[in-house]
């Protein structure tokens, strides 16, 4: 989707004074969705958060006639509409392939029916649209064996992106994120637009951990970096950031699957973090406390969706029991 410099408004002015909204007109006022974003999104949602969102109502903007339709002109068919198109037509960068998975098209409903909700509180429509929520399964049952990682490292190690085994080491590792990963030891002013969370390493007691602040729960926390953490991150000159290129990312990582898990779509990069935190669980007896801060969690049963079985640990723990 092109965003035009209209829309690229609603998320390009967050550090200017925004609108005041106390001279509310009742239903028949005639202002549009981006006039009333630029108005009141700094109430509903705050800093990177904000930018996330406004980017999403940037492609709402755009799609179809939104932009210069009154806000009380919308209804539930309209943003169906652009549901439709992103289930359907929305190109997904991770994939290659079109059409957003569910839980990313619900992250695009969240952010806009906050919006409608809001501007039934604040007077300017009757009834904000009701949207259904896409189904999706309770979590992502997938990690990566030792056999599959072993194969990812050596299928990167000759590849023309050999940068993907640091990235993937730091994520296997550490837990931490794609974004969180590409945005250390950077700045506020340093990160790209596609990059929320950023991060510094500090020295504490004779333990190396990334600092990472504006995380996506919003709460700072600190990863501890053991010593493949750390030779990864060395390996790209501390900033990996300097080293990523979209692009070749996912290329490569599309290559690297259909080379070891050929038409598995659970086969993914973030899979990395499913892999730390069920390692973590079965291998190394974690508590669930302790993960929960690692993961950077705020509720315990997110966490747990990042636990699964593995068929070995089953099988060990019923070769020790005996009647």
């Amino acid at each position: 989707v092109h965003i035009s410099s209209n829309c690229t408004d609603l998320y390009g002015k967050l550090g200017e004074s925004v609108m005041t909204t106390h001279n509310v007109t009742p239903f028949e006022s005639k202002i549009t969705l981006s006039q009333f974003l630029q108005q009141t999104a700094h109430r509903l949602w705050h800093g990177n958060q904000r930018i996330r969102n406004l980017k999403k109502l940037s492609q709402f903007c755009q799609f179809g006639n939104n932009k210069d339709r009154n806000l009380a002109d919308f209804n539930a068919l309209h943003i169906y509409d652009f549901v439709g198109y992103l289930e359907h037509d929305r190109y997904n960068r991770k994939t290659g392939e079109h059409g957003l998975g569910n839980n990313s098209i619900n992250r695009y409903i969240s952010a806009i029916s906050s919006v409608f909700r809001y501007a039934q509180e604040l007077g300017y429509i009757p009834q904000a649209p009701r949207i259904r929520y896409k189904r999706v399964e309770s979590g992502r049952a997938r990690y990566f064996t030792q056999n599959e990682i072993d194969q990812l490292k050596q299928f990167f190690r000759t590849s023309g992106y050999p940068a993907m085994v640091h990235f993937t080491t730091l994520a296997l590792n550490t837990g931490m994120r794609k974004s969180e990963i590409l945005g250390l030891n950077q700045t506020p002013q340093s990160l790209p637009d596609d990059v929320s969370t950023w991060g510094e390493i500090q020295v504490k007691e004779g333990s190396v951990y990334a600092r990472l602040r504006e995380t996506k729960t919003g709460v700072p926390r600190s990863v501890p970096l053991n010593k493949e953490a750390r030779r990864a991150l060395g390996a790209l000159d501390g900033l990996p950031l300097k080293h990523y290129d979209h692009h070749k990312f996912y290329c490569f990582w599309n290559r690297a699957r259909e080379l070891i898990a050929p038409g598995d779509k659970e086969f993914v990069f973030y899979v990395c973090r499913h892999t730390f935190a069920t390692s973590l669980v079965h291998d190394h007896k974690v508590h669930d406390l302790q993960l929960q801060t690692l993961m950077g969690h705020k509720s315990l049963m997110t966490t747990k969706r990042y636990c699964h079985p593995k068929d070995e640990a089953n099988a060990q723990t019923l070769d020790a029991l005996s009647f």
